[in-house]
């Protein structure tokens, strides 16, 4: 089954997200460990546990285990809160102040 371009550009756009995400501290202040933040991004941009397992050659069963240790520590319950999370933080890292008028807006 041949990809659509919109497909393609999502996947690149995740892998560049995924990339920036591991050479820069996204969250400071984060109560993950470095591991289970690199985990927590490949989980939440679509990587299933064995995928990150075999990327980060350990066992899917610590991927698992990590992947509890993040759910309580971000108070989440699922992947899809855990992404939201993710975005959540990525866009107010990356956010910049939009001035309009005499006010100071943020773009949200």
């Amino acid at each position: 089954m041949q990809r659509s371009l919109h497909e393609i550009i999502a996947e690149q756009s995740l892998e560049r997200l995924y990339e920036k995400s591991m050479k820069e501290k996204l969250y400071p202040n984060d109560p993950l460990t470095p591991r289970e933040s690199e985990v927590a991004t490949m989980f939440s941009i679509g990587y299933d546990e064995n995928q990150i397992a075999e990327e980060l050659n350990i066992s899917p069963e610590t991927i698992r285990t990590h992947l509890k240790a993040i759910y309580v520590k971000l108070n989440v319950h699922n992947r899809h809160e855990l992404f939201g999370v993710f975005i959540t933080r990525l866009l107010n890292r990356y956010r910049k102040p939009v001035k309009i008028g005499q006010e100071l807006f943020n773009t949200d």
